[in-house]
C-alpha cells in the first residue's frame, strides 16, 4: 500500500522558540533572520524569487528545523491498527490520541493549517498518553525477554540486511501487520521520549 503519512520525531523545543517569528513572516527579509543553513538560506531565495508562496516557506522552515531523523511511514493499514487498539481494554485512550493526530488535528494550530500537510502533533509531555503501548508490545511472548525491538526494526526495513530482509524476518518470526506498526511506533516513542521531543504526523501530499 502506499504511504499516507510519516511520523517523526518533532523538536518541540526548537519549534517553541522560532514559532513566534515564523507565524509572523511575511517578506522575505523576515524569513532570512531565521535562515541558519543553506537549506534554509534557498528557501528564503525561493520566496526573492517569487517561486514559492508564503504559506509554503513557513511549512518548509519547520519542517527543516524541526523535523529528526528518519520517519515512520505509514498507509492506510494504520486505521486498522489504531481500530483494533481501541477494542482492546486499558488502550482507549491511546486510540483515541492516534486518531486524532491522523485524522482530527491535534494541537495543529490555525496557522498551520491548509496545505501544510500537518494534521496533528503531540508535545514532549504528551508522549505519556502513548506509554501503555510499551506494555502491550505483542513480541514479547514470542521473542522473549531478549528480543530487540530496534534490530527488528531495521530488518522489518532493509536497513540491516538489505535485499535479504524478508528471508531473515522469515527466519526470525513472522509477525502481523499491526504487530510491525507497533515496534516501529513503540521504537520512535523510545527515541523521542529520550531526548525530550514531541511527535508530529505529516501527510505525504507535502514532500509530493
Amino acid at each position: 500500500m502506499a504511504t499516507c503519512w510519516y511520523i517523526y520525531q518533532f523538536d518541540f523545543a526548537v519549534y517553541t522558540i522560532i514559532r513566534p517569528a515564523l507565524r509572523s513572516a511575511i517578506t522575505p527579509a523576515a524569513f532570512a533572520t531565521l535562515a541558519d543553513c543553506p537549506e534554509t538560506l534557498e528557501i528564503v531565495e525561493d520566496l526573492l524569487h517569487r517561486s514559492i508562496s508564503i504559506e509554503t516557506a513557513r511549512n518548509k522552515f519547520l519542517f527543516s528545523k524541526c523535523l529528526v531523523g528518519d520517519p515512520m511511514p505509514i498507509d492506510t493499514g494504520f486505521a486498522r491498527f489504531v481500530a483494533g487498539l481501541a477494542r482492546r481494554k486499558g488502550f482507549e485512550d491511546a486510540a483515541d490520541v492516534l486518531s486524532e493526530l491522523i485524522e482530527g488535528g491535534k494541537n495543529r494550530e490555525a496557522w498551520l493549517a491548509g496545505d501544510s500537510g500537518i494534521t496533528g502533533y503531540l508535545k514532549p509531555e504528551e508522549l505519556k498518553l502513548l506509554h501503555c503501548l510499551h506494555d502491550s508490545q505483542p513480541m514479547r511472548s514470542r521473542l522473549g525477554a531478549t528480543g530487540n525491538p530496534e534490530r527488528r526494526r531495521l530488518v522489518a526495513r532493509g536497513g540491516l540486511l538489505g535485499a535479504g530482509a524478508d528471508f531473515a524476518r522469515q527466519l526470525i518470526v513472522p509477525i502481523s501487520a499491526d504487530d510491525e506498526i507497533l515496534l516501529d511506533l513503540c521504537a520512535l516513542l523510545k527515541t523521542a521520549d529520550s531526548h525530550h521531543d514531541g511527535l508530529i504526523v505529516i501527510s505525504a501530499d507535502a514532500f509530493r
